[in-house]
């Protein structure tokens, strides 16, 4: 322990450094974390100390000043790149409007349209006049009306010919037997075709509700990715340490709903790597809660080159409470997306920002 200016610091790993770090303390009296290659400014009364500390002064050792340095200059060299996705492009107009304005004045340089959907015809359009806007599939078995006739798909429809099939039903139907399987890739391959029916070209695949982390259909997602000429799949290992600080708080339901899907995205990372472009998934634990200390964190985190971030902007206008939870929060998330905030967070930290068709 140090003791300094009546507050004490412990050595501990600051989840804003790649793992190793030895330089990173932690501030019992305030409960914040700093380096003291990173930020010997930050902590009122600490900065000093910590800094000396970390430079191998007063209390570091020579090694663990050559391994903190090595591991700093290793960051500095990292040339780290950032997608910011929105999903749900086309579920309706106020969306779509949302997604036009984060691309056009923030942080976004992705979507993925769910081709299934009343609004895609318009999502297409605002697609085509934003060009740097890279273009993925949101393939949804959760919600609309299929695009396909395969006869299979009736166990995932309620009576009205909707999508109505929880991931838990749809995982058991996929094990039950091969015709709802070959029925939900006829489906998903009809939901790309019409994106690229349109004049699109997909710069990768994701799905609503998170259905292609379920390994079964992780591979028929997978395949579809190879027939269609389809660089990219979303992979949807979110690290444990966002549900930590420096990230924002998250509830008990976001920690358990990216509890379950970090084990899935091991297993799906084992079947087919060569798809999987990034090293870590930002937004499960956060859905509903993405602000702009929530971007913030994503720029401390530098444990990968290159990740995604995964959001939902909109304004409420054709979004029905009964079918999804996020209705005032998507204004919330557009905010965030265009604050200047938000963008000098990532200048400072010189992330570059990009779609999958740009990795």
């Amino acid at each position: 322990m140090i003791a300094e200016m009546g507050g004490k610091i412990k050595t501990k790993m600051c989840y804003a450094h790649i793992k190793g770090c030895q330089y990173c303390t932690y501030s019992i009296r305030d409960g914040q974390i700093f380096c003291g290659f990173r930020d010997s400014r930050s902590a009122p009364g600490n900065g000093r100390q910590v800094a000396l500390w970390a430079a191998g002064g007063t209390n570091g050792a020579a090694q663990n000043s050559l391994t903190g340095l090595w591991t700093w200059i290793r960051l500095r060299l990292m040339n780290k790149r950032v997608i910011i996705n929105a999903d749900d492009f086309g579920l309706c107009s106020g969306v779509n409007r949302a997604i036009a304005q984060a691309h056009i004045e923030g942080v976004l340089r992705s979507a993925t349209i769910m081709a299934n959907m009343p609004s895609a015809q318009e999502a297409v359009e605002i697609a085509k006049a934003n060009r740097n806007l890279g273009i993925g599939v949101h393939l949804n078995l959760s919600e609309g009306r299929p695009l396909s006739k395969n006869n299979g798909m009736d166990a995932l429809l309620d009576g009205d010919g909707q999508f109505a099939c929880s991931a838990f039903r749809l995982f058991a139907l996929c094990l039950a037997g091969r015709r709802i399987r070959t029925a939900i890739r006829a489906e998903l391959a009809a939901q790309i075709q019409w994106v690229i029916d349109m004049g699109l070209r997909p710069t990768h695949l994701d799905s609503h509700k998170h259905i292609h982390a379920l390994p079964v259909v992780f591979r028929i997602v997978c395949e579809l990715a190879r027939d269609f000429g389809i660089g990219a799949v979303r992979w949807t290992f979110e690290p444990r340490g966002v549900c930590r600080p420096p990230w924002p708080a998250v509830g008990e339901g976001g920690r358990k709903r990216a509890g379950l899907i970090r084990p899935l995205a091991r297993i799906n990372r084992m079947q087919k790597p060569g798809l999987l472009k990034t090293k870590a998934f930002f937004g499960i634990a956060h859905t509903g809660k993405i602000d702009i200390s929530f971007f913030k964190a994503v720029t401390l985190y530098n444990s990968a080159a290159i990740a995604e971030v995964m959001t939902h902007p909109g304004y409420a206008d054709g979004l029905d409470p009964d079918k999804t939870r996020l209705v005032d929060q998507r204004k919330a998330e557009l905010d965030a997306l265009c604050s200047e905030r938000t963008k000098q967070y990532f200048r400072d930290a010189k992330i570059e920002l990009v779609h999958y068709g740009q990795l």
